[in-house]
Formats: C-alpha cells, sequence, structure tokens
C-alpha cells in the first residue's frame, strides 16, 4: 500500500484532512502518515518508504520550505506537494507540462487535493520529472514573501540566489552576477538546495519580477535544447558535403580575375561549427556570425512550419554593401559585396549551378 506523508503543525486541520483522506484512501489504496513539522518529517522520511509528501510551509523548528531542500537532496525522486495560500496561474501552465509543479491553494478544496494526490500516485516514474526543482521551489518562496539566502549546487558548479520578501535581488556563481547569473542557476538541474534564514545581500542587481525570470529562464532554456535538437539532428544523419575543391578555385578564380574591386570576401564555411572551409579573403568573425543567423532562421521557419532555407538570401546595408548567403546542407558560401552594381544574379547563378551538384556520402566515421 502506498504512503502519503501530510506535514502540517495545526493539529486540528491535519486530523480533519486525515480523516476524510483516510476514508477515501480505503477506496484508492493509499495511507496517511502524518508529521507536526519539518523534524518529524525528517524522521519519517528516513524510516519508512514514502510515495508522496503533502507539507504546509510555514511551520516551527524545520518548516516546509528546509524539508523541501532536504527532499531534493536526499530522495530526488520523492514528489512533493505544497499547501499555500497565493498560486500563480501563468507560472504554473508553464512548468506544469515539465512535470515539477505541485502545490494546493488553501483554503483546501477536498475534492481537488484527491484528485492530485490519487494522479500522482498513478503516475509512473519513468520518462516524468519528479519531485521538485528550483524553479519551482524558488516560485513558492515568491508565493509566500519569504526572505533567504539559497545556495544552489551542482556537481562542481554552485551559486548564491539572495531574495528578499520573494524577490530575487541578487544572484552569483564562480563568473557571473545579477540577471545572467540567475538566468544560469535557474535552469540547473539536478541540483542540492541549502538555506539560510534572511537575505544577506544589501542593495538589488535585479529588476524583474521572480515569476517573469522563472518564465524567462524556462524560455531560454528551451530554445537553447531546440536548437541542440536541430544540430544534432543534422550530425545524426551522417552526411556531409563534400566541397568539390576544383570547382571552388575555379569560382574564386574567376571572381578574383573579374570582380576583385566589387567583392570583399568569399567564404565557404560549415553550418555545424562556423569552421572555414576554404574561400578568398576570408573573414572569421563575420562566419560565424551570419552562421548563427542561418540557424536561428531554420529554427524559426522549423517552429513555424516552414521548410528550412534552401536556396539564398540577401542582407543589404545602408551604405549599398550587400551579404550574400548561401546555404547548401551543412556548408554555407557567405559573399562580402562592396558594389551593388555587381552583376549578383549571374554569381548567384554560377554558385547554385556549381555547388548544387556537389556530391553526399555516408560519413562513417
Amino acid at each position: 500500500m502506498k504512503k502519503v506523508l501530510i506535514v502540517d503543525d495545526e493539529k486540528m486541520f491535519l486530523r480533519t484532512l486525515c480523516e476524510g483522506l483516510s476514508i477515501h484512501g480505503k477506496n484508492y489504496d493509499f495511507k496517511i502518515v502524518t508529521a507536526n513539522n519539518g523534524r518529524q518529517a525528517i524522521d519519517i522520511l528516513n524510516s519508512t518508504e514514502i510515495d508522496l509528501v503533502i507539507t504546509d510551509l510555514r511551520m516551527p523548528e524545520i518548516d516546509g520550505f528546509k524539508l523541501i531542500a532536504y527532499i531534493s537532496s536526499k530522495f530526488k525522486d520523492l514528489p512533493v506537494m505544497v499547501m499555500t495560500a497565493y498560486g500563480s496561474y501563468n507560472i504554473e501552465m508553464e512548468i506544469r507540462d515539465k512535470g515539477i509543479l505541485h502545490y494546493i491553494e488553501k483554503p483546501i478544496d477536498f475534492e481537488d487535493l484527491l484528485k492530485k494526490i490519487l494522479s500522482e500516485l498513478k503516475a509512473e516514474r519513468r520518462g516524468r520529472v519528479k519531485g521538485m526543482n528550483l524553479a519551482t521551489f524558488l516560485q513558492i518562496i515568491g508565493m509566500e514573501k519569504i526572505s533567504y539566502t539559497l545556495t544552489v549546487t551542482r556537481g562542481k558548479d554552485f551559486g548564491n540566489l539572495y531574495i528578499k520578501d520573494g524577490e530575487l535581488i541578487h544572484a552569483e556563481t564562480k563568473n557571473k552576477k545579477g540577471m545572467e547569473a540567475a538566468m544560469d542557476i535557474i535552469t540547473w538541474d539536478g541540483v542540492t538546495i541549502d538555506l539560510i534564514d534572511n537575505c544577506n545581500f544589501k542593495g538589488n542587481t535585479i529588476n524583474m519580477a521572480l515569476e517573469n525570470i522563472l518564465l524567462q529562464a524556462y524560455k531560454t532554456k528551451d530554445e537553447l535544447e531546440n536548437r541542440k535538437k536541430k544540430l544534432n539532428k543534422r550530425k545524426n544523419e551522417k552526411q556531409i558535403n563534400l566541397v568539390d575543391s576544383e570547382k571552388i578555385n575555379e569560382i574564386i578564380n574567376f571572381i578574383n580575375s573579374n570582380y576583385n574591386s566589387s567583392i570583399k570576401s568569399l567564404n565557404i564555411f560549415s553550418l555545424l561549427d562556423k569552421k572555414i572551409i576554404t574561400g578568398w579573403n576570408i573573414n572569421n568573425e563575420l562566419c560565424g556570425i551570419y552562421g548563427d543567423i542561418v540557424n536561428n532562421l531554420d529554427n524559426i521557419l522549423d517552429e513555424c512550419g516552414f521548410p528550412d532555407i534552401d536556396k539564398y538570401f540577401l542582407i543589404r546595408f545602408r551604405n549599398d554593401h550587400l551579404i550574400y548567403i548561401f546555404p547548401l546542407g551543412d556548408i554555407a558560401c557567405l559573399i562580402q559585396i562592396n558594389d551593388i552594381n555587381v552583376p549578383l544574379g549571374f554569381i548567384i547563378e554560377m554558385f547554385t549551378s556549381k555547388l548544387s551538384n556537389t556530391n553526399l556520402k555516408k560519413d562513417y566515421q
């Protein structure tokens, strides 16, 4: 039989809750275990196998925040729900999809509580994020408007978050400070959290509501993960473009002979790592910048349901200089053009006809 641990220092409230749940628990095969504070709860966790923890936050001795921090460190797969008077619909919807947000608003809706308990107990652990991660923990602190200093550790990485009256005012890691550090720390997985009562940082380097920081951090994390998936997809296809050096040299020599004053540089580079393959008057920095532009445009088009860029595009500047980029699979050609009167159509057609016939072969390395 599965066990649900409920932690609350209000004995009358706890008794009423337990009596109601115990009646239903017989029908749904779960048992209620109780504790009046975090210290009792920790003793129970270390001596009894528990399947779900439901805890209040404001309690004597060891409060709910310290109990959650302990669980996240010692019982990483154990799901936790908190009872709070403050909820936030936006952040709940943003994070709930990841399976990591569990809170019950006071006053308690008994039917809602029972539904959440049954849902959690029936959920399979495989393939699902359990327990409570750092973002959820911070959200709850924000709801309760508590002041804490958090030391967050992930392997060899560590950082500090300074929270005053429920708002994040400063963050720091070994190499970063302020908002940059906060955005980094918040998205760490598999962390250990240590708490110090009160916020011991004076000043304010972050001027954004905690809820907005959490939303922005997860948005940024999702964007980075999408980019990685796309790059991995390209690599896993195990195909590379073999640049025909004879054809490339033919194009370069022709351009150098006829349009030397109009074209500043010609660069053939990899979209995967931005490394130059060949070229004339090559510009590594420019290829890195516009390689990112191509990849980001591909990501945006992919998210909107459009196909990837498979032809070319031009960027025209106010001084009439042009950047021409022609993606071809995992490589791209970038040309810097100084004279808008250069026969660009002819050059594009030349690249299209020469490079489009580049052979593909399997990369078995």
